[in-house]
């Protein structure tokens, strides 16, 4: 019978919260979507609190905040 042998949690270093993450989406895109607005709701709708990222360089976070 299959089992559960271990779990583990890992924290990434480069977390956003949502706010921030559905501002750099609106700032990206606006210009290639008339109905920005509307899409980004998908931003609440998925109850998601904050967003890791992943990348080689601290450019892109420094940008974001």
């Amino acid at each position: 019978m299959p089992f559960i042998a271990s779990v583990s949690r890992f924290e990434p270093p480069n977390t956003i919260d949502q706010e921030t993450t559905t501002d750099f989406a609106r700032e990206l895109f606006q210009d290639n979507y008339q109905d920005i607005e509307r899409l980004l709701t998908v931003f609440q709708n998925g109850q998601i609190e904050n967003a890791s990222l992943r990348c080689r360089s601290s450019g892109i976070i420094k940008s974001i905040h």
